[in-house]
């Protein structure tokens, strides 16, 4: 287990299981947690980047809070069609390796809290 891992709680993991990574992270938004504390899922992990500024409001990444940015990250992006996509978006080999190279960056400064789990869908 590395050390972001350990680092998760029960609740926290149990917390970010119970919806979609996408409505968890939407209903954030503007929540006086997302206030106090602000999330990005990467990868299929979700990073605690509240102690960034750049998160913040009028932070330069600021439009990536609250959501999966993953493919926004990969294509060098800060178009909203690239936010909350990453499991419907392939990306080509070079905007891989440009994501990893991000979640090997964030994943060496910000603490992991979850990871994005999809809910079943009821038929």
């Amino acid at each position: 287990v590395d050390d972001g891992e350990a680092q998760m709680s029960k609740f926290e993991c149990f917390f970010f299981k119970q919806k979609t990574a996408y409505e968890m992270l939407r209903s954030l938004v503007g929540s006086e947690m997302c206030i106090r504390d602000r999330f990005i899922a990467i990868k299929g992990v979700v990073f605690d980047v509240t102690k960034s500024d750049f998160y913040s409001p009028g932070g330069s990444y600021h439009i990536f809070a609250g959501k999966d940015c993953s493919v926004a990250l990969g294509k060098m992006s800060f178009e909203e069609e690239h936010l909350n996509v990453y499991q419907k978006t392939k990306l080509t080999a070079g905007e891989m390796d440009i994501l990893e190279d991000w979640y090997q960056k964030l994943g060496s400064k910000y603490r992991k809290v979850g990871q994005v789990v999809e809910s079943k869908k009821e038929d």
